[in-house]
């Protein structure tokens, strides 16, 4: 999987419901909201050329969490964490 966009990392793949952490955070067992933005990223399950994924904040006990998330096929998902660039 490439990201596109600075400081975005491939976090995985699951399904639906599976855990994955992503900054200490199961995107699963908070509320996403609306998205906040895209990111481009090349994830072959979708497609072999670039695609637009929606980013979504959450809260943690440390502070609110960035990451993008997709379904690549059915009921399997996508995730993109973001790692702010040093």
């Amino acid at each position: 999987m490439k990201a596109f966009n600075r400081g975005w990392h491939f976090a995985g793949r699951r399904a639906t419901g599976d855990t994955i952490l992503i900054g200490g955070v199961d995107p699963w067992t908070v509320p996403w909201g609306r998205p906040c933005g895209t990111i481009t990223v090349i994830d072959t399950l979708r497609s072999p050329q670039e695609t637009d994924i929606p980013t979504y904040t959450v809260e943690s006990p440390h502070g609110p969490v960035l990451f993008a998330a997709a379904e690549s096929s059915n009921n399997v998902w996508g995730f993109w964490e973001y790692v702010p660039p040093e």
